[in-house]
């Protein structure tokens, strides 16, 4: 929720019909009905006024119910303002000159950009060009940016926010044949267990992470080189934090999965529905990764074999105990005592 109101008019008062909230105040942290410093701002509008901004979570939402992350309780301070350190943001296009960058008109920064573009291609081809962008709001902010460069100019080379080409953010799940899927704050709830490789969950989402993972029953599991705050959580709640050697996560995972493997745990079902199921199946894509990195389940399995991955090895490499790498890789795929697998839920 939005307010915003003048700075010289009256203010309003802590009682409920004195202020726009409708609350009494002071109120609780996180309700949705308190103003942390944080959640405000002031700006000054085109007519020259000064204007102070709130920026509070919707009490309301089902989501949330108030509560909001480190990076969503702050919003009001992106806001654009004299006053702070926004004041220096760029109101014009600049050009660099030597060593330093100079202001020019939006006409002269539209001929050059649009001469530097129009030399690549005629020189080199649609793929002489390359661009990156944001994608918040995705296509609604982005349909002239992306009809300039795919349909105008013609290239593939785009780089979208995080990633390094214009496709999903999960490659390597890609390689095995799954599609890139997202989850639903009920499937943190429903969880037996919850697998955080450098996920972050408090600091990243901390509203699902609070709200959704905490206090539901999973047990955690944090990959983090670092003693984060979901590390220390998943310790006190009879989980794991496998405090890994920073760069050796993919052996570490695949010396989890070689226990999985060696006690046939894994899920079968699963497996022959999703994943790679034949050579033939890496090349009947158009798929440059699959058909470079793509393997079949039985590929991968002869590929754990390696000594690396036996947890003795594992361990010594990556730093994580190999009893933490055999409780881990009991607690994500070991059925229970009356044979139903365990719902994991993995969060990258």
């Amino acid at each position: 929720t939005v307010y915003v109101w003048p700075t010289d008019v009256p203010e309003g008062g802590l009682k409920a019909s004195e202020n726009a909230l409708g609350v009494d105040l002071p109120a609780s942290a996180l309700s949705g009905q308190w103003i942390s410093p944080g959640m405000y701002n002031r700006t000054v509008f085109q007519d020259g006024r000064s204007y102070n901004v709130v920026i509070v979570p919707d009490k309301d939402y089902a989501v949330n119910h108030g509560n909001h992350s480190i990076r969503g309780g702050t919003n009001a301070q992106g806001i654009w303002t004299p006053f702070g350190p926004t004041a220096d943001r760029l109101m014009a296009p600049l050009l660099k000159v030597g060593d330093a960058q100079q202001p020019i008109s939006w006409d002269a920064a539209l001929t050059i950009a649009s001469g530097v573009l129009k030399h690549a291609v005629t020189k080199y081809g649609p793929q002489g060009a390359a661009f990156r962008m944001y994608a918040y709001q995705w296509f609604e902010n982005t349909y002239s940016i992306t009809k300039l460069y795919f349909k105008e100019i013609g290239t593939p080379n785009g780089a979208i926010h995080n990633r390094a080409s214009f496709g999903g953010e999960t490659t390597a799940l890609g390689d095995t044949g799954l599609d890139t899927w997202n989850i639903a704050y009920v499937d943190a709830e429903k969880a037996d267990v919850v697998f955080e490789v450098g996920a972050g969950g408090y600091e990243n989402q901390t509203v699902f992470f609070t709200q959704h993972v905490m206090n539901h029953g999973a047990t955690l599991i944090v990959q983090d080189p670092r003693k984060i705050m979901d590390a220390a959580y998943a310790e006190k709640n009879g989980g794991l934090h496998l405090q890994l050697k920073p760069g050796t996560d993919a052996v570490l995972l695949n010396a989890i999965a070689r226990v999985i493997v060696d006690n046939s745990w894994q899920d079968t079902t699963f497996i022959s529905q999703f994943i790679i199921a034949s050579p033939a199946d890496i090349t009947a894509q158009d798929n440059w990764r699959q058909q470079h990195f793509g393997m079949t389940f039985s590929d991968y399995q002869k590929m754990l074999q390696k000594p690396l991955y036996e947890t003795a090895n594992a361990a010594q490499f990556t730093g994580v105990s190999a009893d933490q790498i055999q409780k881990a890789a009991a607690l994500i795929a070991k059925p229970k005592a009356n044979g139903q697998r365990p719902k994991t839920l993995f969060m990258f």
